[in-house]
């Protein structure tokens, strides 16, 4: 009888000792720790249960599966693409274009916003801050140099996560509108963006000049209903050369940059990274200084804004050399028959007395 209870015992133990491991791998599983951020540029990417994404993820296009049991410790953006979130979510998601699907699995900590996208499932999952998928909201879009519009139908809370992806995406809008200017009028850019340089006072004081009279212009023009398309058309050529200005300096910036890398680039990838690097400089500043950051932005709209008024939109070279002319009168030679070339041709006089 002790022999069957010792060898029942034994055999109790022998499989703890194996089973042990399988337990311990599985444990393992659960807490098994994905460092840094995610990024899914299209494809398929699958978060398996008892995984923890500890980070941010960026989903541009492509199929992404967060199952039930998984955490993204940080923030969802998502370009275009699926996002099917059925675990937990530290953070917000954040869908430009994209479809979100949850379920009653589903923690978000954060917001779940969607702009031009769809969210399904919200009313399972649950949400520790703002469903943000209609049109009653408000959403800001700064432009560099200062200009400051409100778009309606998106709006999330400050974070700064979501406040570099937007900066980053606004530059690389810049830059594809930059590359689409140069192809139409490459001459004129480069005569923006050279008056900036080589005038850079005259430039920024008729920018600053128009900056602070247009508003009271327009104001005097909206006053009646006849002058408000004027008015009207009055911002939209300001916001074009202001536009057209930024662009300029990029373009100017790019080929700089061309020359110190010793590359020769085409003119459209100069435009391009040019102007990419200065809108985010410049937004990036104009976020981070407190107070006066917005003077940096400001200064550059103001001089890319009198660049194009001074060359008219890049139509016509500002003069930056004086050039100047030799006035100093010429010595015609004498004309046939004057009293001087007589003098020339007479003999000499003998003087009395000689040669008799």
């Amino acid at each position: 009888m002790k022999t069957k209870v010792f060898n029942i015992l034994l055999i109790i133990l022998l499989l703890f000792v194996f089973a042990l491991p399988l337990v311990s791998a599985k444990a393992g599983t659960v807490q098994e720790v994905i460092p840094g951020g995610k990024l899914v540029l299209g494809g398929n990417f699958t978060l398996e249960p008892g995984q923890t994404l500890a980070g941010d993820m960026l989903v541009a296009g492509g199929n992404v599966l967060l199952q039930p049991d998984s955490t993204v410790t940080g923030n969802i953006l998502m370009l275009g693409g699926n996002l099917q979130a059925l675990g937990t979510i530290g953070g917000s998601i954040i869908s430009l274009g994209g479809s979100v699907q949850l379920s009653s699995t589903t923690v978000v900590s954060g917001d779940v916003a969607s702009l031009g996208g769809s969210v399904q499932g919200a009313a399972q999952a649950s949400i520790g801050g703002q469903l943000i998928n209609d049109t009653n909201s408000s959403f800001p879009l700064s432009f560099p140099g200062g200009l400051r519009l409100t778009m309606p139908n998106f709006a999330i809370r400050t974070n700064p996560v979501w406040d570099f992806l937007w900066l980053f995406a606004q530059s690389f809008l810049w830059a594809a509108l930059a590359v689409v200017v140069v192809l139409f009028a490459p001459n004129p850019t480069r005569r923006v963006g050279e008056t900036v340089v080589g005038q850079p006072v005259i430039s920024g004081g008729l920018g600053l000049l128009t900056a602070l009279l247009a508003p009271i212009v327009m104001v005097i023009l909206s006053i009646t209903l006849i002058c408000i398309p004027i008015a009207l058309l009055v911002a939209a050529g300001l916001f074009l050369a202001w536009a057209f200005g930024l662009i300029s300096i990029g373009v100017e910036v790019g080929e700089r940059l061309a020359k110190t890398a010793q590359s020769d680039w085409s003119l459209p990838v100069s435009a391009a990274l040019g102007t990419f690097v200065v809108t985010i400089v410049v937004n990036t500043v104009g976020k981070v200084i407190p107070c006066v950051g917005w003077l940096v932005p400001f200064l550059v709209g103001i001089l890319g804004l009198g660049a194009v008024l001074l060359t008219r939109f890049g139509s016509h070279a500002y003069p930056t050399e004086v050039v100047v002319v030799n006035t100093a009168p010429v010595s015609m030679p004498p004309a046939s028959g004057s009293a001087e070339s007589a003098e020339e041709t007479l003999p000499p006089t003998t003087p009395p007395g000689e040669n008799q």
